[in-house]
């Protein structure tokens, strides 16, 4: 399991609440111990709600994983897709897309300076031609050559 993927999804609150009992199981399997992450693999469904944020942080640091802001996670997932699209595994149309979705997970005012070109890269051209494409790859490229 993605331990770094799923951190960074839970800090945009876009990781499933349900699923997050499984996780702390699978880092026990993977050999990872604490009382967040004993705490957290004894959840379940009815008992969610009452699960605090404190407790999926303390698991996460459990597992190795500083705290991130949303801004980190944000920059993470959007690597990820970066990645992928310089790759080729997935379209450049499918990437922005993805990236643009990940914005949608900020507010605004939280949002970095380097997301805004993502965030409003439909509004660069009016179709997904090929210069699009180039555009995508720029910003790709800029994501990752930043790290």
């Amino acid at each position: 399991m993605d331990f770094e993927r799923v951190q960074a999804e839970w800090t945009l609150g876009r990781y499933p609440l349900k699923n997050l009992p499984e996780v702390a199981a699978q880092a026990m399997m993977a050999g990872f111990e604490g009382p967040f992450i004993l705490d957290l693999v004894g959840y379940a469904a009815p008992s969610l709600d009452r699960l605090k944020p404190e407790t999926v942080e303390g698991a996460f640091r459990e597992m190795g994983l500083p705290t991130l802001t949303k801004s980190q996670a944000l920059l993470l997932l959007a690597r990820r897709v970066a990645s992928r699209v310089l790759r080729k595994e997935v379209s450049c149309r499918a990437g922005a897309e993805a990236i643009q979705d990940l914005a949608l997970s900020i507010h605004p005012d939280e949002m970095p300076e380097w997301m805004w070109e993502f965030r409003y890269l439909e509004d660069y051209e009016a179709g997904w031609d090929v210069s699009f494409d180039k555009k995508v790859m720029q910003l790709a490229w800029s994501l990752l050559e930043d790290s």
